[in-house]
């Protein structure tokens, strides 16, 4: 006989549940209690129950009390990691101690073997365990991320593998087996493809496999529609309306994208999932109800929050105007009959929506509000870059043009929110790095960076990595990490930014002691909060760094290393809000040469150089940029122009003018010396002709005297001449005497 169907038409067996101390069928959301938020909860704490993950969480539940070896699957932002830690966390502590593990695809062996054992203690020989009395469960997320080898192995699940057959697994130094006793392994992972692999049946076979679906829109509507209604509940009556049209604008945009902004090779970050829409949410709820006076404020930072979250990671303009228009249509849509349309919402002409804040936000109140100024937006930029450049070591001379500011918004925004994480793209010289130092700065921001030396290896880094794990959880102090691609010495580097990105903490970073130290520091705070455990004071400390360590990463989109690496570490993209950095427009081109032009003192060579020589810049650098966009559609190969090749351009100028401003200078210097020269001999002969005009007089006298003279020597010269004869006649005389003298001498002798 045909048994009846005790549901009814539209219920199925997956939607309830067999209450056995009723004995009866109950639906899901039954088994629960009704869920409120608290009026003062953390945004990050709401956690909204639907009949999934109700769901989930039993039958996940069920496997751990049973001891069953549990693999959850489904797509990313479905909250399987979160629903499988809420219910380890909800394990008795003193029956259970919890582990998690994240691959990805660099994960190694040895690594997840160093891992588990590192959490484990020696029981006897070769021999491993929790404490005595107790479990191990082992969380293993991103299950099929590691890397198939030449012949299809991933070695890691084959290590997991070996102990799910044998119990254990080889030491690799002393060559004999290891138990590995009271441990289960509870497992998450995405369906196969884009970067995950299709693990071997022979691992699969040991797991209960729990699927778990994408969110429908009744679920997804039920979990936002329960945040916005709190969030509006602080808000005047004329709010209440928008709550609705908001949820489902905000699902219908995040469907829109998803379907049509796909990933290609030069767009490989176009991956959506939930957490993307959730990070909508996460940013209205920072608005406070005293700085959003009409409702339609309220629309605009919605918009605006679609933008920062889709908009900017597009890669070109046409994907940017595309998204515009969508969002347009949405807002006709769903707000329409509202009363809010398009032309109420957008700004005209080129002024954008701009939240943010850091303009009247204080430490006792964070004011995040729609800016309309942008004169006073830059002023207050420059203040902050001013202030900035006061006090550090190393000075930064930026030139805040428009879209510069817009960054430096947008950057700040994200690392404003407690467990913000920013993955900046752009081209080397873009101002990634120095953006991240201004707005982690205009946070009041402890900044770190690491620097690379030829000796730099895995332990300084891991060095570093304590010392900014230490500041943000144990002393709670917000930390702003900023590291780019160019200072990726090793691979194994993103490895523990992966995991610092997923769960907070580098599987043993901290020797044994260490982790006892920090627990024995956080005990006093946490017994306020009602924890107690070490594991529980722990995993505060790791919660606390999640939140307080803000990682900036910088990577470059030239060349295939940004999608490589993209595709082996997901959290890059998943716990990261992405910033793509467009080639500099003309007005910030403009602004750059601008300014480096004024340093140059061009004044002297008439009105309105600056801006003509400006103008000649910036249409070099744009011919260029439209040859290469030439170059690239006719040959099919990239030429990128940087914005370090327009510095050299402003620099080779500025050399080119120096090196002739020292000819010309050189050329003047040697003209003013011979006129300088010239002068003097002037000067000089002119004085000599006075002095020859005061002396003429005597010279005449002197020159009458000397006619004189003149006379009497001639006379007498003549009397010296009849004298000199005389003379050389008796000369002549006493010669001849004297030869016969001479001779005469000879002839006695």
């Amino acid at each position: 006989a045909q048994l009846a169907n005790p549901f009814a038409a539209d219920i199925s067996l997956f939607d309830v549940q067999f209450d056995t101390s009723a004995n009866k069928w109950v639906p899901w959301m039954k088994t629960v209690p009704e869920y409120t938020i608290a009026p003062e909860a953390d945004v990050n704490s709401i956690t909204v129950p639907t009949v999934d993950s109700v769901r989930i969480a039993s039958i996940v539940r069920t496997l751990l009390q049973s001891r069953r070896p549990t693999l959850v699957v489904g797509p990313t932002g479905t909250g399987k990691t979160v629903t499988v830690k809420e219910e380890l966390n909800a394990l008795d502590h003193n029956k259970w101690s919890t582990l998690m593990i994240t691959f990805s695809a660099r994960t190694l062996a040895s690594q997840v073997q160093d891992i588990i054992e590192g959490k484990l203690d020696k029981r006897r020989k070769f021999v491993l365990g929790p404490p005595h009395g107790m479990r191990c469960a082992i969380l293993v997320d991103d299950l099929n991320m590691p890397q198939k080898g030449t012949y299809g192995a991933q070695p890691p699940i084959e290590l997991l593998r070996q102990w799910m057959d044998h119990g254990g697994w080889y030491d690799t130094k002393a060559n004999v087996f290891k138990q590995l006793q009271d441990i289960q392994f509870v497992a998450a992972m995405g369906p196969p493809g884009g970067g995950r692999n299709q693990i071997t049946a022979r691992f699969v076979r040991h797991f209960n496999v729990v699927s778990v679906l994408p969110f429908g829109q009744e679920s997804l509507t039920r979990i936002f529609t329960k945040i916005i209604t709190w969030f509006l509940d602080k808000f005047e009556g004329k709010f209440k309306s928008v709550g609705g049209p908001i949820v489902s604008a905000s699902i219908d945009v995040y469907r829109t994208v998803m379907a049509d902004l796909l990933p290609t090779p030069t767009k490989s970050h176009y991956v959506f999932n939930l957490r993307d829409l959730v990070r909508i949410f996460q940013g209205m709820l920072r608005a406070k109800p005293d700085y959003i006076p009409e409702p339609v404020v309220l629309v605009r930072l919605w918009v605006h929050e679609s933008q920062r979250v889709f908009q900017d990671r597009l890669v070109s303009s046409e994907d940017e105007e595309w998204l515009r228009g969508k969002l347009r249509e949405l807002v006709d849509q769903h707000f329409g009959p509202k009363g809010f349309q398009g032309q109420d919402v957008f700004p005209s002409g080129d002024r954008r929506l701009f939240f943010g804040s850091f303009i009247n936000s204080n430490e006792e109140n964070v004011v995040y509000e729609e800016y309309m100024d942008m004169h006073v937006i830059k002023e207050n930029v420059e203040k902050h870059l001013d202030n900035y450049n006061s006090i550090s070591k190393n000075p930064m001379p930026l030139v805040l043009f428009r879209a510069a500011i817009e960054h430096v918004a947008r950057i700040h925004r994200i690392i404003g929110i407690p467990g913000g994480n920013a993955l900046l793209i752009g081209v080397g010289g873009s101002g990634r790095q120095s953006l991240a130092r201004l707005a982690a700065a205009m946070h009041d921001y402890h900044t770190y960076q690491i620097e690379i030396t030829k000796s730099y290896g895995m332990e300084e880094w891991r060095e570093d990595l304590k010392k900014m794990m230490l500041k943000s959880g144990k002393t709670g102090d917000p930390v702003s990490f900023i590291f780019s691609d160019t200072q990726l010495k090793l691979e194994a580097f993103l490895e523990d930014i992966n995991n610092l990105l997923n769960n907070g903490e580098v599987p043993n970073l901290f020797a044994p002691d260490e982790t006892e130290g920090i627990i024995g520091e956080l005990r006093p705070q946490c017994k306020e909060l009602g924890i107690t455990s070490p594991t529980g004071i722990f995993g505060w400390f790791v919660e606390r760094v999640k939140n307080n360590l803000h990682i900036c990463l910088c990577m470059s989109p030239i060349g295939d290393g940004l999608r490589t690496r993209l595709r082996q570490f997901p959290s890059l993209i998943n716990c990261c809000t992405i910033d793509w950095f467009h080639e500099w427009p003309p007005d910030a081109l403009d602004a750059v040469a601008g300014n480096f032009l004024e340093r140059m003192e061009l004044t002297s060579a008439g009105e309105g150089v600056v801006d003509k020589l400006t103008q000649v810049c910036v249409n070099i650098q744009q011919t260029v940029i439209d040859a290469t966009a030439k170059y690239k559609a006719e040959l099919r190969r990239m030429n990128y122009v940087t914005p370090p090749l327009y510095l050299r351009l402003l620099q080779t100028f500025k050399s080119v003018m120096e090196s002739k401003r020292g000819e010309v200078s050189a050329v003047k210097k040697r003209y003013d010396v011979g006129l300088d020269k010239l002068l003097n001999t002037a000067e000089q002969v002119a004085t000599m002709q006075a002095e020859l005009e005061a002396l003429k007089p005597q010279l005449i006298v002197k020159s009458a005297e000397a006619d004189e003279m003149m006379v009497v020597i001639q006379r007498d010269q003549a009397e010296a001449d009849k004298t000199k004869a005389i003379v050389e006649k008796e000369e002549a005389e006493c010669k001849v005497q004297a030869d016969e003298a001479g001779k005469l001498k000879a002839s006695c002798e």
